[in-house]
């Protein structure tokens, strides 16, 4: 398509829209002045940009530059004589024309990530190269292109506006705002293929679960949420089917000012989801200001699902994690261990627009009657850097413990956990990006303690362990061929740092003396049929001859398909 043709439209229309009274006699100067240039300066392109988003109407191009400059709209390395380059003029779009980003590109505001969200939004089209030198008639395209996305998403608005109006009219005083129905079903089915030892330890597990959820909103501030699971797991080596429910996600939250209040049962993690990371009853209250998120909240575990708490912080955790909940004492076994824990939480979307930032302080309280209890506190750390095309986090967390004998403290326990992740996006046809991520946790040693979380999260598809005493290294690659399909293939080692931290491995029976455990690969296709029906399936091996653990055992595999339908 010669755009040439279409510019002179183009480009009244641009001016038509902003209001551009004063330029309208010299829309051909302005258009030709434009199109003969096969390569724009950034205070060239910038002027153009403000004009058409109504941001700036000026005739001077370096004060178009510096306008955009001070509210940081464009990248560093920008001047106003150098050549403007797509990746720059996306960022600048994206902040004139007030377009909403996705996750990474509201955390580092970056050139990259703008680009991305513009390429998605098909207001950047073909197979551009973001370092690419804009030239006068793609400019010229590309704002067009813009234009057309306000106007598509002020529709969207207009019409939610106009919608929201007429249901404000319709209903009565104090009746909630609107409410809404759901219901969330999933099956899963995994077959284990175990050769090793003397008996066939093959297994096949079956779960299905199901989720209604009704949530509303009560005015413009307040919204109330509950939704429960009922469930079933079937086991072929237990032979036996076994039925919970449980209440989830149920919250009353509320916003005031720059203050926001959370009630009830509802999800929190620390930075790194080393310490804690589920649902907990309990109380949250927010704090949004210039400097970051503050926030401060408690919450009590000992009266939520076990097998969903993890909690497994000593050896009575443990006994009460594996008691079985017979039917005529199922609640005497139900609820996790008896804890309560504080934190005070700070988080930071974007210092020096390059730096997300998010810290924890932690207490938890071991709430039992018995004589020894494990009280520990914990200060965790979480960080992420955009460098250009990649993304860098690391963090970790610091926990210290007090064994408790009655009153006194028994012993103390130092434990120190850390992670460090790499995200590098692949160019191609196909949107694809390889991940390295490495883990560690201390176990028993000279210098460290063990590290013991509140809440154990396990790691790996089919070798499952936790943070404490082990450390692992995943190479994963993710690649989506459309919008309804992707595919990830991830290799992963496990290693164990000690010898005497309690650990509960898939293999038993064998020499457990030795530090390397193996490597798993498993690889997931995803594919989403419809909005609201996905198909999950997966499938790989541990290998435990890749390690010195269990040299002479055969691989384990998993098979593996989960289905979700979502009638939201």
């Amino acid at each position: 398509m010669n755009i040439k043709r279409f510019a002179p439209f183009l480009l009244t229309l641009c001016l038509f829209c902003t209001g551009f009274s004063v330029y309208a006699q010299t829309t051909a100067q302005e258009m030709e002045k434009i199109l003969a240039k096969d390569q724009l300066t950034y205070a060239e392109a910038v002027r153009f940009v403000l004009q058409a988003s109504e941001k700036l109407i000026t005739f001077d191009a370096e004060e178009a530059f510096w306008f955009a400059a001070e509210k940081y709209w464009l990248p560093k390395s920008a001047a106003p004589d150098k050549p403007a380059r797509i990746e720059g003029i996306a960022l600048l779009i994206m902040h004139s024309f007030e377009f909403d980003g996705g996750f990474l590109y509201y955390v580092t505001k970056s050139p990259h990530y703008a680009f991305r969200e513009l390429q998605y939004r098909n207001v950047i089209q073909g197979r551009a190269d973001r370092y690419m030198k804009i030239s006068g008639e793609y400019l010229i395209f590309t704002v067009g292109r813009a234009l057309a996305e306000r106007e598509r998403q002020d529709e969207i608005d207009a019409k939610y506006a106009e919608d929201r109006k007429t249901v404000i009219a319709q209903r009565e005083f104090l009746q909630p705002e609107s409410y809404d129905f759901g219901l969330l079903l999933t099956q899963d089915t995994a077959v284990f293929h175990d050769s090793n030892f003397d008996e066939d330890n093959n297994d096949f597990i079956y779960k299905a679960n199901a989720v209604p959820r009704f949530s509303l909103l009560i005015g413009d501030t307040a919204s109330f949420i509950t939704s429960m699971g009922f469930g079933i797991e079937y086991g072929s080596k237990n032979a036996e089917l076994f039925k919970f429910f449980e209440l989830l996600r149920t919250e009353f939250s509320i916003r005031f000012f720059q203050f926001g209040l959370r009630v009830g049962r509802f999800s929190y993690s620390d930075p790194m989801k080393f310490v804690a990371d589920g649902l907990f009853d309990g109380i949250q209250l927010n704090y949004n200001s210039g400097i970051g998120r503050f926030g401060l909240g408690g919450w009590y575990t000992g009266i939520i699902y076990k097998k969903n708490a993890n909690i497994l912080m000593n050896s009575n955790d443990w006994v009460i994690y594996n008691t079985p909940m017979l039917k005529d004492h199922y609640f005497q076994n139900y609820f996790a261990p008896k804890r309560m824990f504080v934190s005070m939480d700070w988080d930071h979307p974007s210092i020096g627009s390059l730096m997300q930032i998010n810290t924890a302080l932690t207490a938890q309280f071991d709430m039992s009657n018995l004589d020894e209890r494990y009280n520990s506190q914990y200060f965790t750390l979480g960080t992420g850097m955009n460098f250009k095309n990649f993304l860098v986090t690391m963090g970790g967390s610091i926990g210290l413990a007090e064994i408790m004998n009655g009153e006194a403290v028994s012993a103390y326990n130092f434990g120190v956990a850390g992670e460090f992740g790499f995200y590098f996006p692949l160019p191609g046809r196909y949107s694809s990006n390889i991940s390295v991520k490495g883990r560690y946790g201390s176990g028993a040693g000279k210098v460290f303690d063990a590290y013991i979380p509140l809440t154990t999260t396990y790691y790996g598809e089919i070798f499952q362990v936790g943070i404490a005493g082990h450390t692992m290294l995943d190479l994963t690659y993710s690649i989506r061929f459309l919008k309804s399909l992707g595919a990830s293939l991830t290799a992963s080692y496990f290693i164990r740092n000690d010898l005497t931290t309690p650990a509960d491995y898939l293999i038993i029976g064998a020499d457990k003396g030795k530090k390397l455990l193996g490597m798993e690969i498993f690889s997931k296709l995803v594919w989403s049929t419809l909005s609201d029906i996905q198909l999950n399936f997966g499938i790989g091996a541990f290998l435990p001859p890749f390690g010195n653990n269990w040299p002479t055992s055969e691989a384990i595999w998993k098979f593996d398909l989960t289905t979700v339908l979502a009638l939201y």
